[in-house]
């Protein structure tokens, strides 16, 4: 008789190897092609909980993140990084 619960933490246990190496290689990326749209919550009651953002992919490596678009305009301009705005 086959028993599921070894399969499946096999299979768990792949995956986890699997996405430790896909991580490792994206954090070795040097994100060339970056793309990176700006979004934004506006609207609020108080003015100061509006926030806005950007969100990046990578189209190299397809790693996926947001950062403050305050923080993006020094960074990446002092990094040398450019990116598609989409």
């Amino acid at each position: 008789m086959f028993e599921v619960f070894p399969a499946i933490k096999y299979k768990q246990d792949l995956i986890q190897k699997i996405y430790g190496e896909i991580k490792m290689i994206q954090g070795n990326c040097t994100h060339v092609g970056l793309t990176g749209k700006f979004k934004g919550d506006t609207g609020n009651y108080c003015k100061s909980d509006d926030s806005y953002w950007v969100e990046f992919k990578c189209l190299n490596c397809g790693k996926q993140w947001m950062e403050d678009q305050e923080e993006v305009s020094s960074k990446y301009s002092k990094e040398g990084i450019s990116y598609l705005k989409v």
